[in-house]
């Protein structure tokens, strides 16, 4: 009689923990909006999706937007020459890999100027919250130079109380070529607590030059310095709408090619739960 009514019992907890395990895994799933652009389920998405977290972003000294996207499956880092490079998706041309930070479209620097990696060297790494890949045609949601995919880099949203990091870290070698330092610096917080709110972040790469041992005056690699500041200012409008003013100004030198690039950024848009 008593194992007749302890089996009963045994069933309910074995049931019970298959239902929390299910949950749990609902739960823990990770979110995604570059697909949709709403918020769904990445096993749900109608597209490739890789998600790279800011977990997985602490683990390795990633300098810049380029560094965090190299080890993803299907995505190509290129050298197009002149110091320029390029997100090649799925063996799909530059043109065709389209670039959003917080689902606004950047342009390539590298359209407009030789030499140029603006929109993979100025985004601070420290403030990144997680980067969407979607590996295949987006087009109809985003054009014809999505017809590789997409890349949206999600930033850490603003609030009230004040946040800020500092990271840094570099590389030297033992006959002195090729040295790199990398150090990036961020805070944001509320100016005026629910009306306005600041992000600032700026930072610093250096590359030094490696000479080719077999000709002199010639280099392997070409010595680089990356400077850039960005500044973001959100004004509450209403619980529905808010006000962006955004500054991004970076400096970059490749051998002895100096550039100075400047974007400003002002848009009223719907306010953004995630």
């Amino acid at each position: 009689m008593n194992s007749f009514r302890l089996a009963p019992l045994g069933a309910f907890f074995l049931c019970f923990g298959a239902f929390s395990a299910s949950a749990n895994d609902e739960t823990d799933e990770v979110m995604v909006v570059t697909a949709t652009s709403y918020q769904t389920r990445a096993s749900e998405a109608p597209a490739s999706v890789s998600v790279i977290t800011e977990e997985e972003l602490a683990l390795l000294p990633y300098n810049n937007l380029a560094d965090a996207l190299v080890t993803t499956s299907g995505v190509n880092i290129a050298d197009l020459g002149q110091g320029r490079k390029g997100i090649e998706i799925r063996g799909m041309d530059v043109s065709q890999s389209l670039i959003l930070v917080d689902g606004k479209r950047i342009s390539r620097a590298s359209d407009m100027m030789g030499h140029s990696n603006f929109e993979l060297q100025n985004i601070p790494v420290s403030d990144i919250e997680r980067i969407e890949v979607i590996k295949g045609p987006m087009s109809a949601l985003y054009g014809s130079d999505a017809l590789g995919g997409v890349v949206n880099v999600i930033t850490k949203p603003t609030t009230n109380e004040w946040s800020g990091s500092v990271t840094g870290g570099g590389a030297m070698t033992v006959d002195e070529d090729g040295n790199a330092t990398n150090i990036e610096a961020r805070a944001s917080g509320a100016l005026i607590a629910d009306k306005l709110l600041m992000k600032v972040a700026a930072g610093q790469s250096e590359q030094d030059l490696i000479e080719n041992r077999y000709e002199p005056g010639e280099t392997d690699i070409a010595g680089n310095k990356n400077t850039f500041v960005d500044l973001e200012l959100t004004g509450i409008i209403s619980a529905q709408q808010e006000l962006e003013l955004g500054v991004k100004v970076g400096e970059s030198k490749i051998g002895t090619t100096r550039l100075i690039v400047a974007i400003m950024l002002f848009v009223v848009r719907q306010r953004m739960t995630r």
